[in-house]
């Protein structure tokens, strides 16, 4: 659309975000790999449902086929974006505390930055490592050792299912289980990267994906609880139960869910199960206290531990908690919801000019890479409009002055 003056934040030393920094090494994305993927860049994935090195590979991939690495500024995170009503303009505010000026600031600082921590008492008690799902330290070493794993999300059977296999022992802390569903993830094979290569056929497996969510979304997957079309995958899932941990019928109370399917949201794995089959692998209650040796659980016991790991999720619904956003008269975004968020279309909001966010409110209930090129094209648009509206000659005179004038740039935080 003619606008080629962007500069991206990213607050990492890398491109990368949420998947630079989340290396556990259980970490694996639910989507299938062409609903994840951008449409405008094709790429040859290896795996149905593939791991973190992948993922970030093809987010590099796609900077360097859009050539955006000279614009990215890497390592430099962003304290505030303020609009000046004298101006007309947005002050971008670094966390080192230089400001820079931009026709529009957009926020795409997305939901997974901020993890959610528990509230435990005596929290730093404990002596061993105790380290959060997206903040894994890479000298984190788990062969042979006792691991709490606190969770019961999808992160949390991605972390159980792939050490059981190299620590002694695994306590997985359970508050109220999931309902499981298989995965089916497998190697894509040669011939059909090959055919994938193809852009017709790249085509029809992204139309194939979506079709099958939207059967899934508008065929009865989320009915009510009580419905017939809800009862079915509900007895999929507690069919799928059954059948994986028949040889320890005693743990199936225990991981059998309390609300109907879909009542949370619903976790797919091939391999939690058989890693629950293992003898090393057991279930206890929910963590109430952390003492030195290890956690404490509600039926107070004690678990000595030698690492714990916090899949305790993000601050997901507590929007923009790393940023402070100012619109006319300076007045403070959060300060303005009063507690209760609330924006257009989920991207732009009343008093802030010129300010959009992506990652917004009630705007990732389906396929979150397709929904945020969605809310880009919506951006770009309005932005097209906004040059589109200045005066002839100012509008001249910005364009002329275009590597001169900081107030002819578009601010991107990534």
């Amino acid at each position: 659309m003619g606008i080629d003056e962007i500069t991206l934040f990213e607050r990492s030393p890398s491109i990368g975000g949420t998947w630079w920094e989340t290396t556990n090494p259980a970490s694996e994305v639910d989507t299938p790999p062409h609903l994840y993927s951008v449409s405008f860049t094709r790429y040859g994935w290896t795996r149905l449902h593939p791991r973190q090195p992948e993922i970030l590979a093809y987010l590099e991939h796609v900077v360097d086929v859009l050539d955006l690495r000279s614009r990215v500024q890497l390592a430099t995170g962003i304290a505030a974006v303020t609009w000046s009503d004298k101006r007309q303009l947005q002050s971008v505010i670094t966390q080192c505390g230089e400001t820079l000026e931009y026709e529009a600031g957009i926020s795409a600082v997305g939901f997974f930055n901020t993890p959610r921590l528990p509230t435990w008492p005596e929290l730093s008690n404990f002596d061993g490592d105790m380290d959060h799902s997206a903040r894994w330290p890479s000298s984190t070493d788990l062969r042979g050792k006792d691991v709490g794993v606190v969770g019961t999300g999808s992160t949390a059977k991605q972390i159980v299912a792939e050490t059981a296999n190299v620590t002694r022992n695994v306590t997985v802390f359970s508050h109220d289980p999931n309902w499981v569903i298989r995965k089916n993830n497998r190697a894509v094979t040669e011939r059909e990267r090959a055919w994938l290569r193809v852009p017709l056929f790249y085509r029809l497996r992204r139309l194939k994906h979506f079709s099958a969510y939207a059967c899934m979304c508008f065929g009865g997957g989320y009915d009510a609880p009580g419905s017939t079309k809800n009862a079915k995958v509900n007895g999929a899932s507690m069919h799928y139960l059954r059948s994986a941990l028949a040889a320890r019928p005693e743990i199936m109370d225990v991981v059998t869910p309390r609300y109907p399917f879909h009542g949370k949201r619903s976790v797919v794995s091939d391999d939690y199960y058989d890693a629950l089959l293992q003898p090393n692998v057991s279930l206890a209650p929910s963590v109430v206290g952390v003492v030195p040796e290890g956690l404490v659980d509600a039926g107070d016991a004690t678990h000595p531990l030698d690492v714990v790991a916090l899949a305790t999720g993000f601050e997901a619904s507590s929007f923009l908690p790393c940023l402070k956003a100012a619109g006319r008269d300076g007045r403070d975004l959060h300060a303005a919801w009063h507690g209760e968020p609330a924006a257009l279309l989920g991207v732009c909001f009343p008093g802030f000019p010129n300010f959009f966010m992506l990652c917004g409110l009630n705007t990732n209930g389906s396929s979150v890479v397709y929904l945020l090129e969605s809310q880009v094209e919506f951006i770009a648009k309005s932005l097209h409009d906004l040059r589109a509206a200045m005066p002839p000659l100012l509008n001249l005179i910005r364009v002329s002055l275009a590597g001169t004038m900081p107030g002819c740039r578009i601010g991107w935080r990534a």
